[in-house]
């Protein structure tokens, strides 16, 4: 599992190629934190016979609430 910061000066390098670089390297969950938005986007690639194919295409995007 990897988690990364999305970068506010590269935001669709991450959003984008890695979507697909994870899981090539064998990555099957990755999670992307987006301080800018203020979500974390949880994106996951089973692999080949393992019930997908390719990266999800809607990830679950998270919204932190915030405790007072």
């Amino acid at each position: 599992m990897v988690a990364e910061i999305v970068s506010p000066s590269n935001h669709s390098t991450d959003y984008v190629e890695k979507m697909h670089d994870y899981p090539a390297m064998g990555i099957p969950l990755y999670l992307l934190v987006d301080p800018r938005k203020g979500t974390i986007a949880a994106l996951s690639d089973p692999g080949p016979g393992l019930g997908g194919e390719g990266p999800v295409t809607a990830p679950a995007v998270i919204t932190p609430s915030a405790t007072r």
